[in-house]
């Protein structure tokens, strides 16, 4: 195994960019009006539409206002293939990479299992696209 391999990966989790979030709105648009273009009645697509809205908007927050609590700021893949996960007040966990995670050649979506429950972050490659190509990398081979 290679130094590179075995050596740990800090991720430090800052909100990425709007683009992301832009496709995650359409996509809960096309839901809100399918919903809305159903056959179900008024009260039940208001109940739908809205139960749909309360749990987007929480996630949305949770990744894109650094005032959350649960909003993570560092991960730390160790050389055994664990993460070490920090959230805004400091709190750590280990975790474990759910298999709900993607990873793209521009994005990644990465989501853990931890004793606290799950956590999730939406990343880009912008700000240090060599750090982002190790992480692909190291994901895919391990």
């Amino acid at each position: 195994m290679s130094s590179i391999a075995s050596s740990p990966l800090t991720l430090e989790l800052r909100p990425p960019a709007l683009g992301p979030f832009t496709v995650i709105g359409a996509w809960l648009a096309l839901i809100v009006a399918s919903i809305w273009c159903s056959s179900m009645s008024p009260v039940v697509q208001l109940a739908a539409t809205a139960a749909l809205g309360g749990l987007a908007s929480a996630g949305l927050y949770s990744q894109l206002s650094e005032h959350s609590p649960r909003t993570l700021v560092r991960a730390v893949l160790q050389p055994d293939g664990g993460w070490m996960l920090t959230d805004v007040q400091g709190r750590q966990w280990s975790a474990v990479l759910s298999a709900g995670a993607r990873v793209g050649s521009t994005y990644a979506f990465l989501r853990w299992r931890t004793e606290a429950g799950c956590r999730w972050a939406l990343l880009s490659g912008g700000p240090d696209p060599a750090l982002f190509r190790r992480l692909r990398v190291r994901l895919r081979f391990s």
